[in-house]
């Protein structure tokens, strides 16, 4: 009988100190404390940081005494306290079976810690050899009494602290502000920019409309005085060319004279 008790209490305690080492310090693959933290404060458990280590330490120290068989019936109890909290905050709503995240490996648990708080640790353990042994129905039920007690607190400080609605957004608000800030950006709530009245564009529109009229009258302008231009260029080339003609005809008839003087001698 000693023996199963040994073989019992090394692995209920054992895989517990184990999930508790994986919380605390991320043995064995688990999230460490900064992931334990993330964890509580998606089931509803404030302040996340406190309930992190007291479930890292609760399975850790806990499942120790239990594998240990030292100061029995404390250890079997923290393992209860600590399933009944799993059992509320994660798997009760999903049922008994462990095929949809129920309960019932956490409630196997606290069957096997009630047995060992009743029966003691046995032989080979620590109170055995200490001579301190404390088992019987009674010492079982206080166990149990005592891991109700104290998850019942838990639960109910995990409720009061939670924030409420208003502080959520609050926070929100706040770390959207911190974000930026620290890029550099200013920050204008959404309230705001959906408050901010639009501006009238009619009048600058219209402004645009008449600069646009302006400019194209320059236009217009610029164009009729680039042809007025031309045209007083062509009627000055025009001229010179009847002066040239006029004079070339000129110069024709001083010739004449002198050819019909030399055929006439």
């Amino acid at each position: 009988m000693a023996f199963d008790k040994l073989v019992l209490r090394s692995l209920v305690g054992g895989l517990l100190m184990g999930h508790g080492l994986q919380k605390l310090n991320g043995s064995f693959g688990g999230p460490g404390l900064d992931g334990t933290e993330q964890m509580m404060k998606g089931l509803g458990m404030y302040p996340p940081e406190y309930h992190a280590r007291a479930v890292a330490l609760t399975e850790t120290i806990g499942g120790g005494l239990t594998a240990l068989g030292f100061l029995s019936p404390l250890g079997p109890a923290m393992i209860m306290g600590t399933m009944a909290v799993a059992i509320q905050k994660v798997h009760l709503k999903n049922g008994l079976w462990a095929a949809k995240q129920g309960y019932e490996f956490n409630l196997t648990l606290i069957a096997a810690s009630f047995a060992l708080a009743a029966d003691g640790p046995g032989l080979l353990s620590i109170d055995w050899m200490l001579r301190k042994q404390r088992k019987g129905l009674g010492w079982a039920l206080a166990a149990a009494a005592a891991a109700g007690g104290a998850a019942a607190v838990v639960l109910r400080v995990a409720d009061r602290m939670a924030p409420s609605s208003a502080d959520t957004a609050d926070t929100a608000d706040t770390a959207d502000t911190a974000d930026g800030v620290a890029d550099g950006a200013p920050v204008t709530s959404a309230k705001h920019e959906t408050d901010r009245p639009t501006p009238d564009l009619s009048e600058e529109g219209h402004s645009a409309h008449d600069h646009s009229d302006h400019e194209h009258s320059d236009h217009d302008h610029s164009d009729h005085d680039h042809s007025d231009h031309d045209h007083s260029a062509h009627e000055h080339s025009a001229h010179e060319h009847s002066h040239h003609d006029h004079s070339e005809e000129n110069g024709s008839d001083q010739d004449h004279p002198h050819d019909s003087e030399a055929y006439n001698s």
